[in-house]
């Protein structure tokens, strides 16, 4: 009788959830009262779809636009695992999402994430705060949509202070 009640209330539960508004938008509440959109981007555009096989000048500059940052992007050799390239970024937005609250405090310690083949390490020197981590992460990100995924070096520079920060994508085996 148990079963039979339990499986009523599931399938009750199912037909709920089904019935539910696909136009409804899934979030994630933060600590810091922020919210992350979760839904998936409705409009692709071509820069979804990497040029595989093309690259840019070495080295590349990216300013981030309203900031003092700019990364560069340098040393290209390999191409590497773009899965598991992804996977190492996934993972290093995650760490900076846990440390959103203290997002102008310093990055103490480096910082290294490893998927399959490929290790994405962070290298912070001593004004390195989370924000510019945040920075890089997001440029290594929007690269893998644009270029290929390759073995590369990268550099954090923020003005009026110089390099606060290096580091590689790179294939580990």
């Amino acid at each position: 009788m148990f079963r039979l009640r339990f499986l009523v209330a599931l399938l009750r539960l199912c037909i709920s959830v089904l019935a539910a508004p696909l136009s409804s938008t899934p979030s994630l509440g933060l600590l810091n009262g922020k919210t992350l959109n979760l839904a998936p981007p409705t409009n692709l555009s071509l820069h979804d779809q990497p040029n595989l096989g093309v690259l840019p000048s070495d080295p590349l500059f990216r300013h981030i636009p309203g900031s003092t940052v700019t990364i560069t992007f340098r040393n290209y050799t390999i191409t590497i695992s773009r899965l598991d390239s992804k996977r190492c970024v996934e993972a290093a937005l995650g760490d900076v999402l846990t440390h959103g609250d203290r997002r102008y405090t310093k990055v103490n310690t480096p910082r290294e994430y490893a998927w399959g083949t490929v290790e994405l390490s962070i290298l912070p020197e001593d004004a390195m705060r989370w924000v510019e981590l945040s920075h890089l992460v997001q440029s290594i990100q929007a690269w893998l949509k644009v270029y290929d995924s390759v073995d590369m070096n990268f550099d954090v520079l923020v003005d009026g202070v110089g390099r606060v920060g290096t580091g590689r994508l790179a294939n580990v085996i």
